[in-house]
């Protein structure tokens, strides 16, 4: 790790800064504790010793990490936390030991060590839940993989996992498959790249399978369970009637599955692995950039439990990739979704509108999301609605990542080509 010259020298200044007088003050009493923020200004030091950092000092130690994370110390493996922690810890093991950090140099070879430690590589696995694997034994998604749940794999990897009760939490959830992915870093930057990623995951997953159902996303609920909302168990609730005053139970099963099978798999065709590959990728076009904030905007559409949320997020992963004008988003949007359902490979094998009803049907549907959100309506949604909304939103985005393979890089290119495409077809139906 290093430093230009200009920055070194900021944060060599921010360091004298640091140590001035009256910036660290001894805690001798309770009193001294009784400030605000002390947390987050308190050094703790051996021999049950603790410093007080003033405002100043603090704001000068936020101003020396600022300086560091902007180089990219760490390499992105280590977040301004990260770094705020460690630099912090230094200070305070020096200061222990009565000295100081002397200059950028000192602070960057201490630095160094101390992230060594933390930077590891670690392999997360998080049960994934709405998918099932018909004939594949595992199934590779990009940087992430789909393996059954299970004491199998931890095994066959050499982890000690007796004092964590695996069976019985895989059997407690119902989850029958994991999600498995590695990330190097420290813990909190490995767990929050890993996070991203299976999320996007689950966002393809759930383009596939809304791509080849006749009712979209709808009865489908995709999921990894990395927090308590996304338990997926079977709901029960209770009822009775004045007439005979018996308890009824209602029960609510989880939704259906997505049957992954190497049939589905060669359905797919040449989307399969461009679309992963077009959102997945770290060198992204800008077309590319837009299709992976769509991916994440559909796979949050069909997690959500509101009907009408469902309906704003779904055309807002249109918007991602088809909006290039703040004044025509609707006819942007529509056209970009009828002229590419029109002539995606996938859409190939379903019964669909012709163009313009296409056009026409996604503006009546944007004009509810409209109302939703501008008037806060709670009008019906109907399923019919979103299974429409959420097929034709999949087939186009598998159809933009087929056009980026093919060297769209704009949304400025596929809105000119959309709109080629649209008035040709338009004319072909009218004839």
């Amino acid at each position: 790790m290093a430093l230009n010259i200009k920055t070194a020298r900021s944060v060599d200044y921010r360091l004298n800064q640091f140590y001035a007088k009256r910036s660290l003050k001894p805690v001798t009493r309770l009193d001294d504790l009784r400030v605000p923020d002390s947390l987050a200004r308190r050094l703790v030091l051996t021999g049950n010793r603790q410093l007080m950092m003033s405002e100043d000092a603090r704001q000068w130690l936020r101003e020396i990490v600022g300086l560091l994370e902007a180089a990219q110390i760490g390499g992105g493996f280590a977040d301004y936390s990260d770094l705020y922690s460690a630099t912090k810890k230094i200070i305070e093991a020096a200061l222990s030991e009565g000295l100081r950090v002397e200059n950028c140099r000192e602070l960057l070879e201490r630095l160094n060590e101390t992230l060594a430690k933390e930077v590891d590589q670690r392999t997360f696995v998080v049960l994934l839940v709405g998918v099932e694997l018909e004939g594949l034994d595992r199934l590779d998604i990009g940087e992430v993989s789909i393996e059954p749940a299970g004491v199998a794999l931890l095994e066959a990897a050499g982890v000690h996992h007796a004092h964590a009760n695996v069976s019985k939490h895989v059997a407690h959830s119902r989850a029958e498959l994991w999600l498995l992915g590695r990330e190097t870093g420290t813990p909190k930057v490995a767990l929050a790249k890993f996070t991203e990623n299976s999320q996007l995951a689950v966002g393809i997953l759930t383009v596939f399978a809304a791509a080849m159902h006749h009712w979209g996303s709808v009865g489908f609920r995709i999921a990894t369970i990395m927090a308590p909302e996304d338990t997926y168990q079977t709901s029960v609730f209770s009822s009775w009637a004045e007439r005979d005053r018996s308890l009824v139970s209602h029960y609510r099963m989880p939704t259906q599955r997505f049957a992954i099978s190497p049939r589905i798999v060669e359905q797919l065709g040449d989307a399969w692995d461009a679309f992963p590959v077009a959102v997945q990728k770290q060198d992204r076009s800008e077309l590319e950039d837009a299709l992976r904030r769509a991916t994440y905007w559909f796979a949050d559409a069909q997690r959500d439990t509101s009907v009408q949320m469902k309906l704003v997020k779904f055309c807002t992963a249109a918007e991602s990739v088809f909006s290039t004008e703040r004044d025509q988003v609707v006819k942007n949007v529509a056209i970009g979704i009828a002229s590419t359902v029109c002539f995606s490979g996938v859409a190939a094998n379903f019964d669909k509108p012709a163009c313009k009803a296409i056009r026409d049907r996604v503006e009546v549907l944007y004009g509810m999301r409209s109302d939703v959100v501008h008037g806060a309506s709670l009008r019906k949604v109907s399923d019919r609605d979103l299974g429409d909304l959420s097929q034709w939103v999949a087939w186009s985005l598998l159809a933009v990542a087929a056009l980026s393979a093919h060297g769209y890089k704009t949304r400025e290119r596929l809105a000119a080509e959309n709109g080629r495409l649209y008035e040709q077809r338009s004319q072909l139906e009218q004839s």
